[in-house]
């Protein structure tokens, strides 16, 4: 087992070295041992790479596409679970719920998008669809080209299908060019890094449709998957935004007018507590402070704890 491991583990930066090359292996090879501890080194060594690729994909001097550019912001909200419904699990059932009674209260369209429903919408190349039915392209990287195929081509909302919607969000904030979560550095013991230093969040994005920034973001992420077959970073995707972040001017301005999430530990408050038992006070004010939290799919059933906050979630019993 160990040796097999081993044999997969030289083959991977051997496809790593032959794809990326000698210092960009190095890069990989650290983050590997020490993502924290060589985070800003990684983070200059792969913007730089993504820089070059935008150079490659002309994607540079891309503009707003004039006649698809929309005046208003459409209320229309995104979700997707790929398997469909049936293969749902019921944490994920419990979220969409509260996505979808989210919509109801704004008066939005709703849309929750699978595999088979996604070619009603929009076209993504067959290539790349190829890759993904081949699991060369993981299920979370074909869904991050979805969203910027959808926002580019309708606008509206993404949220991620493992999103806890409050009942006292609304679309007021959410209504503009751009919109996502941006949040401060979380308190201690929690996340104290990222790409995008919290200015954003891959899972929560909003605006209008046919904006440059939405399309050049899609396109270099269709020709880095064109390009590379291994990735050289699971948060790619933060590292395209990041790039677009620096190099269009109105983006970045839009992005540094999104207020910051004051209660910024508790996005993750039901991952967190997941075991702690269910306090109805509590619950009710972190509603009242927290417009969006993370949920995960991935639960051993037998390890919840009885009238926990994730038994209740899991229940389909806190009430949203």
């Amino acid at each position: 087992m160990k040796l097999q491991l081993l044999k997969e583990k030289i083959k991977r930066y051997i496809k790593i070295l032959r794809h990326y090359g000698f210092k960009l292996t190095i890069t990989y090879y650290l983050g590997q041992q020490s993502e924290e501890k060589y985070f800003n080194f990684r983070k200059k060594m792969i913007l730089n790479f993504v820089y070059n690729l935008r150079e490659k994909a002309d994607i540079n001097n891309i503009t707003d596409m004039d006649d698809m550019v929309g005046r208003d912001f459409p209320k229309i909200v995104w979700t997707m679970w790929q398997q469909g419904e049936a293969q749902m699990p019921e944490t994920v059932k419990a979220s969409i719920k509260t996505i979808k009674a989210f919509a109801e209260r704004n008066e939005c369209e709703f849309y929750l998008l699978t595999d088979e429903t996604l070619a009603e919408f929009i076209n993504i190349p067959i290539d790349i669809t190829e890759k993904y039915k081949k699991k060369e392209l993981s299920a979370a990287h074909y869904s991050d080209i979805v969203r910027f195929y959808l926002l580019c081509r309708y606008g509206g909302i993404w949220m991620d299908a493992t999103l806890f919607v409050s009942p006292y969000t609304t679309i007021d904030a959410l209504e503009g060019d751009f919109f996502t979560l941006n949040h401060p550095p979380l308190q201690e013991g929690g996340m104290g890094y990222t790409v995008g230093d919290f200015k954003w969040s891959g899972f929560f994005l909003a605006g209008k449709k046919g904006k440059s920034y939405f399309k050049n973001i899609r396109d270099l992420y269709v020709y880095y998957v064109r390009k590379y077959p291994i990735f050289i970073d699971y948060l790619i995707m933060d590292y395209f935004i990041l790039s677009e972040y620096n190099v269009n001017r109105y983006f970045r301005e839009l992005v540094d007018k999104i207020p910051i999430l004051e209660s910024a530990e508790n996005l993750w408050f039901l991952r967190e507590h997941a075991d702690k038992l269910f306090d109805e006070n509590e619950w009710e004010e972190v509603l009242k402070m927290t417009p969006i939290m993370k949920t995960t799919y991935k639960i051993n059933e037998e390890e919840i704890v009885t009238n926990s906050y994730l038994y209740k979630l899991y229940q389909g019993e806190l009430n949203e």
